[in-house]
């Protein structure tokens, strides 16, 4: 795994140099994700930050959204839902704006279960219904599990 750490480096930075913004996008986010397997939390945060730059800054609203998903993961697993939530929020926003499903419906799903963790089940349970109909539509084989979770927030509402 360090010998593709250190070629996922080296590949950024020849990208760099070719200004090729798109791809070196994809690399930092690889090399992102690979420092959050390790632990290495706040170096992680700190490239996906500036890549979030890079994005919002090239006007690519589809890798904006991606790493804005990324970035939200990473504080829920640090338990910092409010930051959670407010990155949620926004891939939320732009992939409904831009019409990028896949990440609107992730977005549903990651934002529902923080708000769920926070005790708007209501709202989470909208949100993460939504998600469920997507994959209920695509006969995704994790529909049935994640209609479960929904249904045990909806268990925890009160009067159930």
């Amino acid at each position: 795994m360090e010998k593709s750490f250190h070629l996922l480096t080296q590949s950024s930075a020849l990208l760099r140099g070719l200004n090729d913004h798109a791809t070196e996008l994809k690399v930092g986010i690889a090399i992102t994700d690979y420092l959050v397997a390790r632990g290495e939390v706040e170096q992680a945060i700190s490239l996906y930050i500036q890549a979030l730059r890079l994005a919002y800054n090239s006007g690519d609203q589809f890798v904006e959204s991606t790493i804005l998903l990324r970035l939200g993961d990473t504080y829920a697993e640090q338990g910092d839902s409010e930051k959670a939530i407010a990155l949620y929020e926004r891939a939320l926003q732009i992939a409904e704006t831009c019409g990028y499903q896949q990440s609107e419906m992730i977005a549903c799903w990651n934002l529902g279960d923080e708000l769920a963790k926070q005790g708007a089940i209501e709202r989470a349970i909208d949100l993460m219904e939504r998600y469920v109909r997507f994959l209920n539509s695509i006969g995704h084989i994790n529909a049935q599990s994640c209609a479960i979770r929904v249904e045990q927030l909806r268990n925890k509402m009160p009067g159930n």
